[in-house]
């Protein structure tokens, strides 16, 4: 027979305790990357894509591959 403790013995309710609040804890997690945490990612990775196409304009211009004109156009563009 199983004893007084059933299957999980003495410490089988703190055991499954556990094991509900990690689950718990890993679905609140979730939800908060897919709502809170997504946004702050893409703002991140917007800046940081404007930062990139801000560096690739300059070089081009550097280059002589386009005109100042079109550089101040393009350049106003991506900072708007």
């Amino acid at each position: 027979m199983m004893g007084s403790f059933g299957m999980w013995g003495a410490g089988g309710g703190i055991i499954m305790i556990l094991f509900w609040a990690l689950i718990g804890l890993v679905l609140v997690f979730l939800v908060k990357e897919l709502t809170d945490g997504g946004e702050k990612k893409n703002a991140t990775r917007l800046a940081e894509s404007r930062g990139d196409a801000l560096k690739i304009l300059d070089e081009r211009f550097a280059r002589g591959e386009i005109e100042q004109e079109e550089y101040r156009r393009r350049k106003k563009e991506i900072t708007r």
